[in-house]
């Protein structure tokens, strides 16, 4: 039901009144133009205590510190998490424009306050702390339960205000160029490149007399070097035009490309306001125009482009998650180690590592091309694993040719020089290569590097083995800057599920041959047709058994393990107090043990089931014995997988626990599962 803004205030006291609320955060939903700010202001004005913010512009690390501040809680030096635990009294936070936050127009700001900002508020702070927050009637990412929103009543004049604002645009095009601008805070020049692009006649002077003429709808100010910027005074009237008139971001990518073609040399951001512009945005409009994958195949984009704002391009694209195998992935866990936040340079040599690790060679070329004299070093050579691989991949003693295949560099000798790194001496002087898996969550070790004849480096490290090109002598390398720590944990970006082995989905999996490749070969016993007991009636197990056999698993896998059926057969075991639950039937064969228990195979389904002895009330493990140890398989796979990060380690153990439920729908809400894929799996690592 919508309400006035009247009724709604009073809605919102009641609901700020009523004490030990689960989710204690309120969301303001309405059209623009219906009230929602100016019901927050008149909520603060009856709320001294309460700290009203519009967080139109800001992102939500500031929001944050801006809050701690308001409520007395130090946060110089700390992360969000840990200034929140300082706070000591109740508090209320009004935050207004939420969904016009951040200073890029299309951005997923308003989830990261909505989600992550309140979130740690809501775990670490021990008082209670309530959220008010406005955002637009159909914005998708504040998920709150009905009874925690409010509808403020749409304005009455929607058709009046919408013929208004076309017969302004019709005299006034220019409005329409700044509002395709994805920057809240338009430089002048830009507002006229935009111009040129939509075929708008107009010049800078002209534009900025136009500002000052329409000062009532548009914000002209300048900054300290004298550059002059214009800005919608209310977000929402470019909101509204573009509902108008559909944005071209099609055009403005080709037009800025076009530019940025003729310039003489440098990094974008030197080259002008409009180069500063394609640095930040150009990844934004790609993604509404649909051309993102020609950014991430483009070593010459992917070079200029701001870290920061090229995730926040990879966020809108993929909100639900970087699919993996592809350059965005290896971007999304550099963002996890922290390197968003390094230099430029140091970002773009990384991209560069990246993509030649993952084979793609011409794309390594081009980034060389635009970037190679700015680099503080290259990798001319990488047997390094790509992030986000599942299994065994990249080691250096794993006989791969390394990228690029048709260089210089002698594999074989590279890899036997590698298997040395643990007696190399540290030198004084070492490459520029910053050690990024030596961070708080990691529990890998340093870069060990060497210095080969030829005068290039040989490091090696938890993802593999590179060799890297200085540019400059030791003696005048400059110190690696200072990273700073994240003051909020969570990424502008995340990881979707990882795909899923091929072998593990293909018909009639597994296959002798993909179990035994991490079981260990002959691990897979098969049986004769006649070594098979008469109660097995089900087929599909008989031929199991007897075609791939059954994995004689004694130490591969923490919480279980299974017999040697060559040695003992499949040996009848009666159900515990004979209390046969009513969906299984029998005969029952003893497979192994789990967590110390029984684990069976029931004759007549073909299920895999357990009798209670593991100290769990699932009954039935699998629906049968093949997607039994194709998740068994891939659990094993997991652990002797070599991920660079813990970060890839969690999300490959989430995509794991999405597998099962797909594999075997039984797996799903199933406790013993859970424990497995979970509790014995994350902490125990294979050496």
């Amino acid at each position: 039901m919508e309400l006035t803004p009247e009724r709604a205030l009073e809605q919102v006291e009641d609901w700020l009144a009523t004490p030990h609320r689960l989710d204690p955060t309120l969301a303001i939903r309405g059209a623009a133009g219906s009230g929602k700010t100016e019901l927050l202001r008149k909520l603060s004005e009856r709320m001294p205590h309460a700290v009203y913010l519009d967080c139109q512009r800001m992102e939500a690390g500031d929001i944050a510190r801006h809050l701690l501040q308001e409520w007395g809680a130090a946060h110089e030096g700390h992360s969000l998490a840990a200034a929140a635990r300082a706070i000591t009294g109740d508090g209320v936070a009004l935050l207004a424009n939420v969904h016009w936050a951040g200073s890029l127009v299309t951005s997923n700001e308003a989830s990261r306050i909505t989600q992550d900002m309140v979130s740690h508020f809501r775990r670490s702070a021990r008082p209670m702390i309530w959220f008010v927050i406005e955002c637009e009637a159909d914005e998708p990412w504040l998920f709150l339960p009905s009874e925690n929103e409010l509808f403020l009543q749409a304005p009455g004049d929607q058709q009046v205000q919408a013929a208004e604002l076309t017969a302004l645009l019709t005299v006034q095009p220019a409005l329409w160029a700044l509002a395709a601008s994805e920057l809240r805070d338009t430089p002048l020049a830009v507002w006229a490149e935009l111009c040129r692009t939509f075929e708008i006649p107009s010049s800078d002077e002209e534009l900025a007399r136009l500002a000052d003429h329409l000062g009532d709808l548009v914000d002209r100010s300048s900054d300290g070097t004298g550059e002059v910027t214009v800005s919608f005074r209310w977000e929402s009237l470019r909101h509204r035009i573009r509902k108008l008139r559909p944005v071209d971001h099609g055009a403005i990518f080709a037009a800025l490309l076009r530019s940025l073609d003729q310039r003489a040399g440098g990094p974008w951001s030197s080259v002008g306001p409009v180069g500063a512009y394609a640095a930040r945005t150009l990844g934004l409009h790609a993604v509404q125009a649909g051309l993102l994958d020609e950014v991430l195949s483009n070593g010459t984009v992917l070079a200029n482009l701001d870290p920061a704002d090229l995730l926040r391009a990879l966020a809108a694209r993929w909100p639900d998650g970087i699919p993996p195998g592809g350059i965005a992935q290896d971007i999304h866990y550099l963002e996890r180690l922290g390197l968003d936040s390094a230099p430029q340079e140091e970002w773009v040599a990384w991209l560069h590592h990246c993509a030649l690790s993952r084979g793609e060679e011409r794309l390594a070329e081009a980034i060389v091309r635009e970037a190679g004299a700015r680099l503080p070093w290259r990798t001319i050579w990488s047997n390094c694993r790509p992030y986000g691989m599942f299994g065994r991949f990249g080691k250096s003693d794993n006989g791969a040719l390394g990228h690029p295949s048709s260089g210089a560099t002698r594999a074989k000798d590279i890899a036997a020089q590698a298997t040395e790194s643990p007696s190399w001496p540290f030198p004084e002087l070492v490459p520029p290569v910053r050690h990024i898996f030596n961070r708080s969550r990691d529990d890998f070790s340093h870069f060990r590097s060497k210095r080969l004849e030829s005068g290039h480096w040989l490091l090696v490290g938890s993802s593999g083995t590179f060799v890297v090109d200085v540019q400059t002598v030791p003696e005048q390398q400059p110190h690696l800057s200072h990273m700073p720590s994240a003051f909020m944990e969570e990424p502008i970006t995340r990881a979707s599920v990882w795909e899923c082995p091929a072998p593990a989905l293909t018909k009639g999996a597994p296959s002798r041959e993909w179990l035994e490749a991490t079981f260990g070969r002959g691990t897979c016993r098969r049986l004769r047709e006649d070594e098979l007991p008469s109660g097995l009636t089900h087929e599909e197990s008989r031929q199991f058994l007897m075609e791939t056999g059954l994995p004689a698993l004694s130490h591969q896998l923490p919480f279980m393990n299974t017999i040697d059926a060559a040695g003992t057969g499949l040996v009848p075991l009666r159900w515990a107090d004979d209390a046969v639950p009513t969906e299984l039937s029998g005969p029952f064969y003893h497979l192994g043990n789990w967590t110390g228990g029984n684990i069976l195979l029931d004759g007549e389904t073909g299920a895999v089931v357990q009798d209670g002895s593991t100290g769990y009330d699932d009954v039935v493990l699998a629906s049968s014995l093949r997607k039994f140890f194709i998740l068994l398989r891939l659990c094993h796979e997991f652990l002797v997988s070599d991920f660079a990060t813990n970060y890839e380690r969690d999300d490959a153990l989430e995509s794991l626990q999405e597998w099962a439920t797909k594999i075997d729908p039984v797996t799903e809400d199933a406790l013993i599962w859970e424990h497995a894929l979970d509790t014995e799996l994350n902490p125990w690592v294979a050496m």
